[in-house]
């Protein structure tokens, strides 16, 4: 697959405010193509390794569209803890979908 964008992980800014400048927001992305093959958890480990590595970086922070469980158990697998859900707060199709929130504090 040498030459295939299979997925993608960032770190951005979690709030514009300065009261959350060391907090950062995770997103992974995987193509259904390549899920179940282990790309997730070595995008994770990446993602957290830098995060680590970053001395202004303190928690990440990562939203999860509610009721997808392979990026809940990833993210639980990693150590993030679940901590809320907000019902109907993004919509995707046209449909309004719960938000679950998980952190890490690094």
């Amino acid at each position: 697959d040498e030459g295939i964008v299979m997925g993608y992980s960032t770190l951005s800014t979690y709030r514009e405010k300065e009261a959350y400048v060391s907090t950062v927001e995770l997103s992974i992305y995987v193509h259904p193509d390549h899920r179940g093959k282990g790309i997730g958890s070595k995008l994770m480990a990446e993602i957290i390794a830098m995060a680590k590595a970053d001395e202004t970086v303190h928690t990440v922070v990562s939203v999860i569209t509610s009721g997808n469980a392979a990026s809940e158990h990833l993210h639980e697998k990693f150590g993030f803890t679940f901590s809320g859900t907000i019902k109907e707060v993004g919509m995707k199709f046209g449909e309004y979908l719960d938000i679950s929130n998980y952190y890490l504090i690094v």
